[in-house]
């Protein structure tokens, strides 16, 4: 669970540079509801960054600032590749 804080972003669980990682259930919970900044949407709830072969199932996401799940890169040229997404209630 993130603690309620005034950030434009943050991760509750970042995933950088990685190959062959599982997230296999449990439940995410964002600060939405006591979140006290009013701008920036970049509160994410697992992020992944630059990393291929990672699967994320039988989790749940809710009250992110940002996105429940974020799937992105920090360069071009590494975007992730081959991520799984399944049974994953947003």
């Amino acid at each position: 669970k993130v603690v309620p804080n005034n950030l434009e972003n943050y991760n509750l669980i970042r995933v950088k540079d990685a190959s062959n990682v599982k997230i296999t259930g449990g439940t995410f919970a964002g600060d939405k509801p006591n979140h006290s900044g009013t701008s920036g949407e970049g509160g994410h709830l697992i992020a992944l960054y630059n990393s291929t072969n990672v699967t994320i199932k039988g989790v749940t996401c809710k009250d992110a600032w940002g996105d429940g799940i974020y799937i992105g890169a920090t360069d071009r040229g590494k975007e992730c590749q081959n991520i799984t997404i399944d049974g994953v209630t947003m």
